[in-house]
């Protein structure tokens, strides 16, 4: 679901190209849902698998689940040609930022007729903190970057700075000291990434070349890189270039300069909390930082079976996004934990769901009318539905013959009976089938008869298609790494897939396609960010390219704090406040920027745009 607030593959599926049947499996049944559960649970053992690392759109691994849907759909017999023979939708989305290339991504230090280049990945990383612009100078030791006058300490104040380049380390003096007076053994924040690189901008720096602290450095993850996005992104206002730098690719360079490596310069510094910055002899340094971000190509995967008789022209879709957010970062609820969040439930249990359906319509009676229906995996949805926004916008089957949408998003832990469905208000037909159906099924119903809400099913509803989202509601797993495959309930998660597939049926086969009967379709205002919680308001994880968001200067770990004067705390009062919002409405928002005694409140004018 679209972020807003112990086996193996055994079939070995994806080793096989797309048009190749796979093997089917058999086991031992008491009944025809105990097969259908040993099928999804064997689905999703794959799909939400390690060895995908947690299906991020663009990725090896959701390319790996890709092929393993269609590789089902061939097994089953669903079409998988729709596309100029394949099965894939592909599309670009705007993708991570990273270094362009080596080429624009050096350090070079000269000393006499000594020239040591640094290797991008190697020995250095650019860092989305900082600017992308080239950058030369002396080289300058600026200890920890610190400028403390409550402290009387300050590593800039005896060096020449301005147009030079300048060492700095991570962290803080004496971090290991109870009695320090950079607040004991806790971070002031002067410790912050933006402080120092900010500090270093007041002084007229150059570029800053950022080392890891001695104690990181020597712990159990040793003096590793940073992702290039991990400090952070920097304001536009910081325009100073900042690049990570292992400890060993730069203390040769120190060591024979100043005698004393990293290392004997910070025990020096915690001896008695003074900096000990220099000028390192006479070696100076030229390079480049440039980063930007790539375009992803993506494919959303839609297999067809075919209707029959006068009803084969119109569709009904069937829809379950098949991404997830990866290894998590500034997408995961887990305070931005970088680890694989195999997203079981979220949505392996709607993609396996979707498998099984499959199997049941095909296996149905094909006498005729029948409508076409189009089962569709869609890419994206993590990143703000752009898997179903792309597939509206440019369909393979007219929007006009189609006539509904049924959507299953995180349907896999199924708790007290209780099942959320939405959209029962946005087809004529819908809530007495529902209720009918329910006959059997007797689910605890929670509904909700808007089209909206965060999932693809929003994308139909904003073109006026009827449609139906199915959901088992969020739980304390959503979007971290613990949401695996143990804690899924299979047993409800098949009774779903009956419902669903009843209910698809039965749309495909009635002479009457239901109408429309939702508030007018409108496209939804929308800022271009992605959401995560904090205590006082709504923390932002990711700013769009090209959005409002971005146009207006919002930064990845702002927090909003109010919209137009409405105090904003948690990501409920948010859609709540954007619902009443239009694209093209012009509106401001405050947030929250920098943490402790730092922090500031901004006001951000924009004009919302179009989702």
């Amino acid at each position: 679901t679209f972020a807003q607030d112990p086996a193996t593959a055994g079939d070995n599926l994806v080793s096989r190209p797309a048009s190749q049947p796979v093997e089917t499996f058999s086991v031992n049944i008491s009944s025809p849902s105990d097969a259908a559960i040993a099928r999804m649970r064997k689905d999703l053992e794959f799909i939400a698998s390690d060895a995908l690392k947690g299906r991020d759109s663009g990725s090896e691994g959701i390319r790996m689940a890709a092929d393993f849907i269609v590789n089902r759909y061939n097994e089953i017999g669903v079409r998988t040609d729709a596309f100029d023979g394949s099965p894939f939708q592909p599309f670009e989305i705007p993708g991570n930022l990273a270094p362009t290339g080596p080429e624009n991504n050096r350090i070079t230090f000269s000393s006499g007729d000594k020239r040591p280049t640094l290797k991008l990945g190697e020995d250095f990383v650019p860092l989305t903190l900082g600017s992308s612009e080239k950058f030369s100078g002396k080289l300058v030791f600026a200890g920890y970057g610190i400028t403390a006058p409550e402290l009387d300490y300050d590593d800039y104040a005896d060096v020449p700075v301005e147009g030079n380049v300048v060492i700095v380390v991570r962290r803080e003096p004496q971090q290991m000291d109870a009695g320090s007076k950079f607040n004991g053994t806790e971070n002031t924040t002067h410790a912050f990434f933006r402080a120092k690189l900010g500090n270093a901008r007041t002084h007229k720096a150059a570029a800053v070349l950022f080392v890891n602290d001695r104690q990181t450095a020597e712990s159990d993850a040793g003096d590793i890189l940073f992702r290039v996005d991990e400090a952070g992104t920097a304001p536009s206002a910081m325009q100073v270039p900042m690049l990570h730098v292992k400890r060993a690719s730069i203390d040769p360079i120190i060591k024979e300069a100043l005698g004393k490596d990293l290392a004997e310069l910070e025990a020096e510094i915690d001896t008695d909390a003074k900096p000990r910055s220099a000028v390192v002899g006479a070696v100076t340094v030229e390079g480049q930082s440039d980063i930007a971000r790539a375009r992803v190509r993506v494919r959303n995967v839609i297999g067809v079976i075919d209707g029959v008789g006068d009803l084969a022209k119109e569709y009904v879709v069937v829809g379950a996004h098949y991404d997830h957010v990866g290894m998590g970062g500034r997408a995961s609820f887990s305070g931005g934990l970088y680890e694989i969040h195999n997203g079981a439930d979220d949505n392996g249990s709607g993609t396996v769901s979707l498998l099984e359906i499959a199997r049941r319509l095909k296996e149905m009676n094909d006498a005729a009318p029948r409508r076409t229906v189009l089962l569709m995996s869609f890419t994206a949805e993590e990143k703000g539905l752009l898997g179903s926004e792309r597939y509206v916008s440019y369909p393979r089957w007219p929007l006009e013959d189609t006539v509904a949408m049924l959507n299953l998003d995180m349907v896999g832990r199924l708790t007290n009976n209780n099942l959320e469905l939405w959209g029962t208000g946005t087809g004529d037909t819908f809530s007495e089938m529902i209720g009918r159906l329910n006959e059997k099924y007797r689910f605890d119903l929670t509904i909700k008869p808007q089209g909206t809400g965060p999932s693809d099913h929003a994308s139909f509803n904003a073109v006026g298609i009827p449609v139906f989202h199915f959901f088992t509601k969020l739980h304390g797993q959503y979007h971290r790494p613990s949401d695996d495959v143990e804690l899924v309930n299979f047993e409800g998660m098949e009774r779903i897939v009956s419902m669903v597939t009843d209910a698809t049926n039965e749309i495909a086969t009635s002479t009457r396609r239901p109408r429309y009967i939702g508030s007018t379709p409108r496209r939804r205002a929308v800022l271009g960010i992605l959401l995560g919680s904090v205590n006082d308001g709504v923390a932002v994880s990711q700013v769009n390219a090209d959005s409002p968001a971005e146009g207006a200067g919002m930064e990845p770990g702002d927090v909003i704090i109010q919209l137009d004067g409405k105090e904003v705390k948690t990501t409920q009062d948010l859609r709540q406040i954007m619902s009443a919002k239009s694209p093209g409405e012009e509106i401001t928002v405050s947030v929250r920027r920098g943490e402790g005694d730092s922090a500031k409140t901004i006001d951000l004018e924009l004009r919302l745009g179009t989702g």
